[in-house]
């Protein structure tokens, strides 16, 4: 009856830090939409010439990298 005990609770702690271990993961580049002016915030601090705020609020609302959101918010200053 240990064994079986033992057995349960090991896989619980493996399923535990399964579950866990993928929070941090951020989703690819297909993750979702990005569509440039769908944002006030960000266009507002695009037009402010607040580049580095405006790339902060890009990679909180669409969950990217800092590569991503600065390549996308360089080409939203440049479409407007």
């Amino acid at each position: 009856m240990v064994i079986v005990y033992v057995v349960l609770g090991f896989f619980l702690v493996v399923m535990l830090v399964s579950i866990l271990g993928d929070q941090g993961k951020r989703p690819g580049p297909l993750s979702g939409p990005k569509q440039p002016g769908s944002d006030g915030a960000i266009q507002q601090a695009i037009a402010s010439g607040r580049k580095i705020e405006a790339i902060k609020l890009y990679r909180q609302k669409y969950n990217v990298g800092l590569k991503e959101a600065k390549e996308a918010i360089e080409q939203m200053a440049r479409d407007a």
